[in-house]
């Protein structure tokens, strides 16, 4: 299995049985939708490497704008709702943790998803959800 991965400025990458997504200050804002979520499907496909992972996005480099619209581009994909175990974001500033958090509050996704503006509170969040998940799972 391949431990990292990194195309157009976004970093993937497995620690702990966490797939972990970071996109660069430079990422082009202007990608086509399909490829991007093509990309993210391959990579998640890639590291989770046959398994249920969660995945943290680290949006801290990125302005507003290209959050908001990756945020809605990831959370609207069943295709990679389908390949993770639960989804943590990672934002730089308080006010788009409120408004990414209003946008799951609304929504009809049966992952878990948090937002946060700390890595140490999102890291604990994805080794709870994969902690519950591998319980209830060899529970069986």
């Amino acid at each position: 299995m391949k431990n990292e991965m990194l195309t157009d400025n976004i970093k993937f990458w497995v620690d702990q049985n966490i797939i972990y997504c970071k996109i660069y200050r430079d990422f082009d804002e202007n990608y086509s939708k399909v490829d991007l979520e093509k990309t993210f499907i391959e990579a998640i496909s890639v590291l989770s490497d046959g398994s249920y992972k969660p995945i943290l996005f680290n949006f801290e480099e990125l302005r507003s704008s290209p959050t908001i619209k990756l945020f809605k581009l990831i959370n609207n994909s069943s295709e990679i709702k389908n390949n993770v175990l639960s989804e943590a974001y990672l934002v730089g500033n308080c006010y788009l943790k409120f408004l990414l958090s209003s946008y799951t509050l609304f929504g009809n996704s049966i992952l878990p998803i948090t937002i946060f503006n700390g890595k140490k509170m999102a890291i604990e969040f994805c080794n709870r959800n994969n902690m519950f998940f591998n319980a209830v799972r060899n529970d069986n």
